[in-house]
């Protein structure tokens, strides 16, 4: 792992288009255990990730940037730019030329009614093909789920798309597909292994069903 000042980062496997992430994994208010289940399939088949290590009670990186969160935000973007061109992906615009998933993890109360909630901010964060995709595998741990309903996603999740006019952010096009997926507290804490199991086969699926 790469240390920076709010984030931890490792590069990963270049063959690999996919990067996952846990940017609310550090105390206090974190999403327990979404840390230890990103940095398990990091480890587990060598996949880019990120994990926060500052609370979001002190700069949340999964809002908008602002004057508050700006260096947290920055060095996040930061690391993602530094994971897709370890890669070697981009075209001369900057641009992707492959198709890349960012599988963004978080955690919510047992209260919402669901097992798990997907956001792709309405479609503005990833394309319905892989939308689709990624929903009907998930299918096969639980159909107790929604679709960008209680938690469709941060407005910050679509700029590394569409990018930020505001940060001096340009996106990488609309290759970059981020799904957001809410994980109830009793899946968090008593089936890890389960949801590492998941995401290291949609990650090692991933390329050859869409590259």
């Amino acid at each position: 792992m790469i240390n920076r000042n709010y984030i931890k980062f490792h590069l990963g496997d270049k063959m690999v288009n996919c990067h996952i992430d846990a940017v609310h994994a550090q105390a206090p208010n974190s999403d327990q255990y979404t840390g230890e289940i990103v940095e398990a399939v990091i480890n587990e088949i060598d996949c880019s990730g990120i994990i926060s290590i500052i609370s979001r009670t002190v700069m949340d990186i999964n809002r908008p940037r602002d004057n508050r969160n700006a260096p947290a935000v920055d060095e996040y973007r930061n690391a993602i730019r530094q994971i897709i061109m370890s890669k070697e992906i981009l075209g001369l615009d900057s641009k992707l030329l492959k198709n890349y998933l960012h599988l963004a993890i978080h955690g919510m109360r047992n209260d919402r009614g669901t097992d798990f909630e997907i956001g792709t901010r309405f479609g503005n964060s990833c394309s319905q093909e892989i939308e689709f995709w990624f929903i009907e595998e998930l299918k096969q741990l639980s159909t107790n789920l929604g679709v960008n309903s209680k938690f469709p996603g941060d407005r910050s999740k679509s700029v590394h798309r569409n990018g930020d006019p505001n940060g001096n952010y340009d996106g990488y096009g609309i290759k970059f597909n981020t799904i957001q997926i809410e994980i109830n507290r009793t899946w968090r804490k008593t089936k890890q292994n389960e949801l590492v199991d998941f995401f290291k086969k949609i990650i090692g699926d991933f390329d050859g069903d869409f590259n």
